[in-house]
């Protein structure tokens, strides 16, 4: 028996030696996307011949389509709900205790000193005179008073 030729996969385009038991009709070759292509379009034919013979087939498919895009419309409203942009931060609230007024105003004071804006920067240095205002209380600062 002669070898059987190589053949041309219809989908690919790749060459591929055929199923010795179907090598007369095989057009497609044995990759998962070819045969995926080739149960496609066996499905497409079938669905067809059937719309075209049978009625009771055609009111299955058009209750199946139906149903299935309201699935479809209902996950892409679920996607769009749950994708809602959250809402912007509210403003900073006017502080009512005097005590957040003076925190306010000693970080504006320490912005003054330093020349900076920067909340990074004014809060390191708040937080270097807040370290220097513990130790002057506790009596740590070397030499006690400074003479000017």
């Amino acid at each position: 028996m002669p070898p059987r030729p190589n053949l041309v996969c219809c989908h690919c385009g790749r060459s591929f030696k055929p199923d010795r038991f179907n090598h007369h009709h095989q057009k497609y070759c044995g990759l998962p996307e070819c045969t995926a292509a080739r149960n496609r379009g066996y499905r497409q034919q079938n669905t067809q011949r059937h719309l075209a013979d049978a009625p009771s087939f055609r009111e299955q498919e058009r209750i199946r389509c139906c149903e299935a895009m309201r699935a479809v419309r209902a996950r892409r409203k679920a996607a769009t709900a749950r994708a809602a942009p959250p809402a912007p931060p509210s403003p900073p609230e006017e502080p009512a205790e005097p005590l957040a007024m003076s925190t306010l105003t000693m970080f504006g004071v320490i912005s003054q000193l330093i020349g900076s804006t920067d909340s990074d920067e004014v809060r390191r240095a708040t937080m270097g005179y807040a370290d220097r205002g513990r130790r002057l209380t506790a009596g740590g600062l070397d030499g006690g008073t400074r003479s000017g």
